[in-house]
């Protein structure tokens, strides 16, 4: 799985890494406009409040924290994002979550999630969905850029031809499903068909 190219050699004017703190609040960290890279995986934070300064933010790293409720509004104002990571949380709802113009990439595996309504995000590359408690396609917004979708260890596998319904659904940029390439025979018969 290819990630989205971000300048990894940023300053600290530009970078907060705070992994593994038991940071329990955003108030408790020095949050401003000019952040690009925000790592704050292995944390306590069950809140977004706050967040809305990080309106230049490119990568979010909100992994393995305490993240239950519906409550992502607040992200609407980092519009500039691109790489969002919610994966390791106990999130049952994604339908608080904005449309993110500049999002490519999101991870939101090992939550608690049954379906993936969300709203449409235009240029998402890459899904991760891995480990949840997905158990339809219902609801599944339009991803008009969609290149990756892995859905691995979730109920929804159970589901007679799976691979192209999800085809059929995504379209024609799907290029791996569940970290595999897509069989030939089923896109070259459904772009066609």
């Amino acid at each position: 799985m290819m990630l989205p190219q971000v300048d990894l050699k940023a300053s600290d004017e530009v970078r907060l890494d705070s992994r593994g703190h038991r940071v329990r609040s955003l108030k408790q960290l020095r949050l401003s406009h000019a952040l690009e890279f925000v790592y704050l995986r292995d944390n306590l934070l069950s809140s977004l409040e706050g967040i809305e300064i990080l309106k230049g933010v490119k990568v979010l790293d909100l992994s393995f924290n305490d993240f239950k409720l519906p409550g992502f509004e607040p992200l609407g104002n980092c519009v500039v994002l691109q790489q969002l990571y919610l994966a390791g949380n106990q999130i049952t709802s994604l339908a608080s979550l904005p449309e993110l113009p500049n999002l490519e990439f999101l991870s939101i595996a090992q939550n608690r999630l049954k379906s993936v309504c969300m709203a449409r995000q235009p240029r998402l590359q890459v899904l991760a969905a891995s480990r949840n408690k997905i158990s339809t396609l219902k609801g599944f917004p339009h991803f008009p850029s969609l290149e990756h979708l892995r859905v691995e260890e979730n109920p929804l596998l159970e589901m007679p031809h799976l691979e192209a319904a999800s085809i059929l659904l995504i379209g024609p940029t799907l290029k791996k499903f569940n970290d595999r390439g897509m069989p030939e025979h089923l896109s070259t018969t459904i772009h066609f068909a």
